[in-house]
């Protein structure tokens, strides 16, 4: 191989690297770390009120990617505290068409309608996008994003978070780099909400950049050389 067919293959391999970096897919978002009362599991067939009771809350990947072809309503979006002032607020929060996002429902069911209190704290590795947390908001969204085969509880009116101070009143904080969620719920029936987070990836890295102009450097060098 010539000087100049061996330039040219390591520009090419090095622009080659960069395109695909720049065009490969966003990859599923992930779950970085929990604590608390918190435990990730696979989503079951059901989730109907007593379908999967536990006394921790568990958190489920719903759907992965989606790319929204029409708005959605949150009710939180922020970063900073929430909590409800009363039963099923509206969603009013719009997330935009065209916007990329996996699905992360978290489930409390407590065993035989006893107290279940817990806490815990979440970090993923992309931004939280919006928080469904009222019951029609999930019921609106669950064929959108929640996972085909799995029954979601469309009936007994008691998911989302409830107002209150009390032992049974939900709140939820999300941090200023809109990473880590934590949560403080109480429930004797289920209590859910969704969390619709962005992919991780959507920005190239630094290096990213740094192939593409050596590639760009190197046919630079060939067009004086040669």
């Amino acid at each position: 191989m010539n000087r100049r067919n061996y330039a040219f293959g390591i520009a090419i391999t090095l622009l080659g690297s960069t395109f695909f970096t720049l065009t490969r897919p966003a990859h599923a978002t992930a779950i970085l770390s929990t604590t608390g009362d918190l435990i990730q599991g696979a989503i079951p067939a059901s989730l109907l009120w007593d379908a999967t009771e536990n006394t921790q809350m568990m958190v489920y990947r719903e759907a992965q990617n989606v790319i929204l072809s029409s708005p959605i309503l949150v009710n939180f979006s922020s970063s900073g505290d929430y909590a409800p002032t009363m039963p099923n607020p509206a969603a009013t929060i719009n997330i935009a068409t065209g916007t990329t996002l996996t699905s992360f429902l978290f489930h409390l069911d407590p065993p035989d309608h006893n107290q279940a209190s817990i806490s815990a704290t979440i970090t993923f590795d992309g931004d939280i996008l919006g928080i469904i947390s009222s019951y029609s908001g999930l019921i609106a969204t669950d064929a959108l994003l929640g996972v085909p085969g799995t029954t979601y509880d469309a009936k007994s009116g008691a998911r989302g978070m409830e107002p209150g101070t009390t032992s049974v009143g939900d709140s939820l904080g999300v941090s200023a780099n809109f990473r880590t969620l934590t949560l403080n719920f109480g429930a004797t029936t289920i209590d859910e909400i969704r969390v619709l987070v962005g992919s991780s990836n959507e920005a190239p890295e630094p290096g990213t950049f740094a192939l593409l102009a050596s590639g760009i450097a190197v046919f630079s060098c060939l067009r004086r050389r040669f």
